[in-house]
């Protein structure tokens, strides 16, 4: 036999071993394909796969949620340092993790204390510029947060934006115990008038400079004065019930945080 005959046979006999190759391989998924089904044998296998694509969707619905719920974070952060960028203010998320005892006060218990920087005074937000209020008592691992909703809270000065950019009169707020704030509105002067809807921010000297601007809360109604009756007395609302909060966002002084490698 020559060369090129030897060469030709080899040739061949691969192409013709891979047909059959092929062939087997297709006649093999084609009698599959045509086989009777085998309920009682296929049922426990598909509830099982039914199963783990159940949990699959259930922990990819998780995974969504928490990084809409970090994005959101972020975002809060975000606004609370465009407010007052002070490189020595850090900001710490901490949970709440109970209430008070007392069912006449509305203090919250954070899991964040000095080990973590916080001390008594350190103020409390959440949703990026609303504020919550002081910590009032501070432990090593755990402080407590008086909502500026409190009763006894205490008054709070605040300035009345009559939109994004005008600030007009200020007031002086105290808690109504049911979760406003009332307190009168100075003269406007002849000035644009208050108005429902209207933001409230802090503008309290007895407050850290770190906090003034930050929201109080949205007028809820304006009426007059009962005793000036040329005067108005306002309700703020804060956009969130600040005694059912999970979680809160502590402005801390670097200051005040731990040494580096110390214990968070």
């Amino acid at each position: 036999m020559s060369v090129l005959a030897l060469i030709l046979d080899v040739a061949l006999s691969g192409a013709v071993f891979r047909n059959l190759r092929i062939c087997s391989v297709w006649s093999a998924r084609l009698a599959q394909w045509l086989s009777p089904a085998s309920p009682r044998r296929d049922e426990p296998e598909l509830r099982r796969l039914e199963q783990e694509r159940s949990e699959l969707e259930r922990l990819y619905r998780v995974e969504r949620d928490e990084v809409t719920r970090l994005r959101a974070v972020i975002a809060d952060l975000q606004a609370g340092i465009a407010l007052y960028p002070d490189p020595k203010l850090r900001q710490l998320i901490a949970p709440v993790i109970g209430a008070s005892s007392d069912r006449s006060s509305s203090v919250i218990r954070v899991r964040a204390g000095r080990a973590s920087g916080v001390t008594r005074g350190s103020v409390a937000t959440t949703s990026g510029v609303q504020l919550v209020g002081r910590v009032q008592d501070v432990g090593e691992r755990v402080c407590s947060v008086a909502p500026i909703t409190d009763a006894g809270a205490g008054q709070i000065g605040g300035v009345i934006m009559l939109d994004a950019a005008t600030a007009g009169p200020g007031c002086l707020l105290k808690p109504s115990g049911s979760g406003t704030l009332v307190g009168p509105v100075e003269d406007t002067g002849g000035a644009r008038p208050v108005a429902a809807g209207q933001r409230v921010n802090l503008q309290d000297p007895t407050w850290p400079r770190s906090a003034q601007m930050l929201l109080i809360g949205v007028v809820e109604s304006v009426e007059p004065s009962p005793n000036q009756p040329l005067r108005s007395v306002i309700t703020v609302r804060p956009t969130l019930r600040l005694d059912r909060l999970s979680e809160v966002i502590l402005r801390l002084s670097i200051d005040t945080l731990p040494a580096e490698g110390g214990e968070p």
